[in-house]
């Protein structure tokens, strides 16, 4: 059985019995099960990037995301401009200025503080539904980004499993 890696995730030949057709390729148990779950910054696995949080930069939460800025430093993404709004994933601790910052995407986070990371404060995620980055709060969550307005940029970054699992895939940003 061979795996191969592409769009940073891992996937796995499958191939019962050779007489049977061509392989197919399937998710690896990395990207799909529950031991892949972030929860409250505990996770056994490696984080897809670290960094040092900015200096002036206010307290990074776990579910918080983040882009590194151009002296390779974690800032929280914002999606108010292009340099601001490509995040590299979501942090998987906390951490204040100076400290270090670790992030993963392209896995489920189980994020309990939704009122402090979605735009509007509610008590959790909405099941079933898309996530982007916010246009107005670093760092933040919004279900319903500005989609009409011509200059604004829109990036999807995750979707909603439940009230509190997020299955994180950010995708390129959009401008309007």
């Amino acid at each position: 059985m061979s795996t191969r890696n592409a769009y940073n995730r891992h996937y796995k030949e499958n191939q019962p019995n050779s007489l049977q057709g061509p392989p197919t390729w399937s998710l690896t148990d990395r990207d799909v099960t529950s031991q892949n779950v972030v929860s409250g910054g505990v996770t056994t696995l490696t984080p897809d990037g670290t960094g040092t949080l900015a200096t002036g930069q206010t307290d990074v939460i776990v579910g918080n995301l983040v882009y590194t800025d151009s002296s390779g430093n974690i800032r929280k993404a914002i999606a108010n401009n292009v340099s601001t709004s490509r995040p590299v994933g979501v942090a998987i601790n906390n951490a204040s200025a100076g400290e270090t910052v670790k992030y993963i995407t392209n896995v489920r986070v189980h994020m309990t503080a939704a009122s402090s990371l979605i735009e509007g404060a509610p008590s959790s995620f909405t099941p079933n539904t898309k996530y982007y980055l916010s246009q107005t709060t670093a760092g933040k969550w919004d279900s319903t980004p500005d989609t009409t307005t011509s200059g604004k940029i829109v990036v999807p970054c995750g979707y909603a499993t439940n009230n509190y699992y997020v299955y994180i895939e950010i995708q390129p940003l959009l401008v309007v």
